[in-house]
């Protein structure tokens, strides 16, 4: 069971490789990415650590365009088995749906769900995860790596409205020029939308090709792990540490439970949530050290401790030792 949320390792790779391009520092943790498509579309790796490499890139050139020039970048064939399943859907409605449908092939940090209408389809980034920096710049990344695809199987195809949850960047042309239609800020959610006229035309594709790759796609889908209870507690704690409030009650408002509901639930699994929250403050403040870059107060504050000393007393009693790090 997984106690992070993933994302597929071929986004590990991309954003590397864009790093080093654009002269920005690489995390350590980077180099375990495998080095080619093929194998990295393979691969998985904790969402963190992209959510955290795209903040330090922000705060380093203050680029509000840095989250469009990145996921502008990629390409179906950049995302593996899921990208297959994309490019070979006989529409491109039915490609729509199986974005939705497979999209924990690519990452389990989110739900993404359509929405129709009348007129429109409504493609949904539906995530739980506090609206840290980082956190928003990823969710304009994945907005944009949607059209971008979208683009790929439909050449000039042009949203009708892209939204976004957090508020608008001080400079949004380059959001506005890629995207090419009215962007909406600080709405109810992440969401791009597409006119229903068009989604039926075929693609060309062969349908016994198109089968193949889906029964493949389905079947790598059910090799997924999925998590209960402990491992959906865990991934809300981990995304919400930075704010600093994960009690129980709002961890429970988070995943749509009820506080006590959320207790029994995590009591049948043989897990105290005090101990879970500890638990999940201790890996991560292991996975921060490891980078070697951090200083013990960002690390606190990356933890929601409110205080540094309450969290070197955490650090002594987890490890047993002061904390060290090279700008402490």
């Amino acid at each position: 069971m997984p106690t992070t949320s993933m994302v597929t390792g071929g986004e590990a790779l991309r954003l590397k490789l864009f790093l080093q391009a654009h002269k920005l520092p690489v995390p350590r943790t980077f180099y375990r990415v495998p080095g080619t498509p093929s194998e990295a579309a393979e691969d998985r790796v904790g969402e963190r650590m992209l959510v955290d490499a795209l903040e330090s890139a922000m705060c380093a050139i203050r680029r509000p365009s840095l989250p469009v020039e990145f996921g502008s970048t990629i390409r179906p064939v950049d995302m593996g088995i899921y990208g297959m399943v994309l490019l070979t859907a006989p529409t491109l409605g039915d490609a729509l749906q199986r974005s939705a449908r497979f999209a924990r092939l690519m990452t389990d940090t989110a739900r993404v769900y359509l929405e129709p209408t009348k007129e429109v389809v409504r493609w949904v980034w539906s995530s739980t995860e506090s609206r840290s920096l980082g956190i928003r710049i990823r969710n304009e990344v994945v907005l944009t790596e949607h059209v971008a695809v979208v683009r790929a199987l439909a050449p000039g195809a042009v949203p009708r409205r892209v939204s976004f949850m957090h508020s608008e960047p001080v400079d949004c042309s380059r959001h506005r020029a890629f995207f090419g239609c009215p962007i909406v800020w600080s709405t109810d959610k992440d969401s791009v939308e597409w006119a229903l006229e068009g989604l039926n035309r075929p693609m060309g594709i062969d349908p016994s090709l198109s089968a193949f790759i889906e029964n493949e796609a389905q079947r790598r889908l059910a090799l997924l792990p999925h998590s209960g209870s402990l491992g959906e507690v865990k991934n809300a704690v981990l995304q919400r540490l930075p704010d600093g409030d994960v009690t129980l009650v709002a961890i429970a408002a988070v995943l749509g439970r009820a506080p006590r509901t959320l207790r029994r639930e995590l009591s049948n699994e043989g897990c105290v949530y005090r101990s879970l929250v500890d638990g999940v403050r201790r890996q991560r403040a292991q996975e921060l050290e490891s980078e070697g870059n951090h200083s013990m107060t960002e690390v606190a504050l990356k933890l929601g401790f409110s205080e540094v000393s309450a969290f070197s007393r955490a650090w002594r009693r987890w490890f047993g030792q002061p904390f060290r790090a090279k700008n402490s």
